[in-house]
């Protein structure tokens, strides 16, 4: 549409300003953004990336000495592949933060060097005051979005991008470099947060600058969708940093706290919220958590689960029903509160003591194979990411990267409709 403010028009006029993508920019992508692989055809085998064949100890390794990647050998007849990605680059432009999105798309041919396109598609452009997205012409679809490479960079309404990777390297306006220090790398490989969103965060909420300051990376991930936790037991994460006790995994330590605010136990001690091994308390805290309920009300509840059916029916109907099949794998989002509930039993872990089925964008799915149950999936329909993967008692599945991959390459079936 065209430029109707005076924010809008002076975007536009500073677009053809910015500078091509460099060769630098791009050899990051090429190396990060996609996987690596070498494909064996009897016994010979070639680097998909740089198109070399590999000698015995770089398969051993799993390590091409041209092209410097790290690989993964398969064996296939395949002779080429084909995908795509989106990739984001930070810079700024007069007093604005301009966050940059490409659409690479890579192609392999065996005994070839890898091709790749980069295409712009989308800009951020923002600061404390003001806000505007340049984009091509975006169709968003129930399991992707597609642009136009063709159509006119024009300033739209919405943005339906969000990178996978984002370039380390930064060129900061001045509050954002205040606020963010010396810690430009670690704030473009948080797991879950699209870097606008970081940015915002950092710019905006005193907190949000807090925890990247503090090395609380996990917590920041997590400031996007639980910042009402965060801000609601700041008092408790203040004594996490004044101890130096980083939270590694978010989700446990959450669960953990609420359990013990449930106990009534003293968020602001340092021997409760600090706990030396995470698992062991968690799993102390949650069990005295179900001791202090009544055993009636306790029962009550599990005849609740009626009560939530429809709820939960009536929220997740279009995912209902969804399994992928991974080998002898199969990953199946959770149909029912009841089976969830049985989940959380056989599993030994709290996804229904602490109500996971409530979670407005949240997906429960359980992993199995011939043996049983593996592990419990929590993904986010918000970030299209996996949140949590948990096996036994809240152990880490041994197939726990086969997990996570099956579900990331099948993402568009969690697409909302």
């Amino acid at each position: 549409m065209k430029p109707r403010t005076k924010v809008q028009r002076e975007v536009m006029s500073l677009v053809p300003k910015l500078t091509p993508i460099s060769e630098r920019q791009k050899r990051y992508a090429g190396k990060h953004l996609f996987s690596h692989v070498a494909y064996r055809n009897g016994s010979v085998v070639y680097c998909m990336t740089c198109g070399k064949r590999l000698s015995e100890s770089e398969i051993q390794n799993h390590k091409c000495s041209s092209c410097d990647n790290q690989i993964e050998v398969i064996d296939s007849k395949t002779r080429k592949i084909r995908d795509a990605g989106y990739y984001a680059i930070v810079s700024k432009c007069r007093n604005y933060q301009v966050v940059r999105y490409f659409y690479v798309k890579r192609l392999c041919v065996r005994k070839s060097t890898a091709n790749y396109e980069f295409h712009e598609v989308a800009q951020e452009w923002f600061n404390e005051k003001s806000y505007c997205i340049v984009s091509r012409l975006a169709t968003p679809l129930s399991y992707n979005t597609i642009y136009s490479l063709w159509s006119d960079m024009e300033v739209r309404k919405k943005l339906y991008v969000a990178e996978q990777i984002t370039y380390p390297k930064m060129n900061l306006i001045p509050i954002l470099k205040r606020n963010i220090g010396c810690f430009v790398k670690e704030a473009a490989t948080l797991k879950t947060t699209p870097v606008s969103t970081m940015f915002y965060n950092v710019m905006n909420e005193p907190h949000a600058e807090t925890l990247l300051k503090a090395g609380q990376f996990n917590l920041l991930d997590a400031y996007r969708e639980d910042h009402k936790f965060i801000n609601d037991h700041w008092g408790t994460i203040k004594i996490c940093i004044r101890n130096g006790y980083v939270v590694e995994d978010f989700a446990l330590w959450k669960d953990t706290i609420r359990a013990m605010e449930f106990c009534g136990q003293d968020l602001l001690n340092r021997k409760n919220v600090c706990p030396d091994n995470l698992s062991q308390a968690h799993d102390l805290w949650v069990a005295r958590k179900e001791k202090l309920e009544d055993r009636a009300e306790y029962e009550r509840k599990k005849e609740d689960i009626k009560k939530y059916e429809n709820q939960y029916h009536k929220a997740k109907k279009k995912w209902l029903g969804i399994v992928i099949v991974n080998g002898d794998m199969r990953i199946s989002v959770l149909n029912s509160v009841k089976e969830i509930f049985e989940e959380g039993q056989a599993m030994h872990h709290c996804v229904y003591a602490m109500e996971y089925y409530k979670k407005k964008n949240s997906l429960i799915m359980s992993v199995t194979n011939s043996a049983g149950r593996v592990a419990t999936v929590e993904y986010s329909l918000k970030s299209g990411k996996v949140l949590q993967c948990r096996g036994l008692c809240n152990k880490e599945p041994e197939d726990y990267d086969k997990i996570i991959s099956t579900i990331e390459c099948n993402r568009q079936l969690f697409k909302s409709a």
